[in-house]
């Protein structure tokens, strides 16, 4: 394995593994697109949730800007208004996807639960 190819693969597992060294050049990188957006952190966060559904994003990514909207005073019926205002856009089977993803990182994942 080439030096740079071990400075990937260490890169991928720090990432993957949400390391703290890693996960705060990302936050504040967030933390200055966010200053550039000119937009309050709650309306910050709607529009990255918004963003995630549209791009059909991943687990992990919804979990961690879950964290971020709950961070900035965004409730759960507002991100349930996302998801009803993108439907019509992206679609319902999206919908249904990132409905999944972002219960299971709102804490909604109950098995027992209808």
């Amino acid at each position: 394995m080439t030096t740079q190819s071990r400075d990937i693969s260490t890169t991928m597992r720090a990432l993957s593994s949400m390391d703290p060294d890693i996960m705060e050049g990302l936050v504040g990188a967030r933390i200055e697109n966010m200053e550039a957006s000119g937009l309050s952190g709650r309306e910050y966060a709607l529009v990255k949730i918004a963003g995630l559904v549209g791009i059909d994003a991943s687990p992990a990514s919804y979990a961690w800007q879950v964290g971020f909207a709950k961070e900035n005073g965004v409730t759960d019926e507002e991100i349930l208004g996302v998801l009803v205002a993108l439907s019509p856009t992206v679609g319902h089977a999206r919908i249904v996807t990132a409905a999944t993803e972002l219960a299971f990182a709102m804490g909604f994942a109950d098995d027992d639960e209808p």
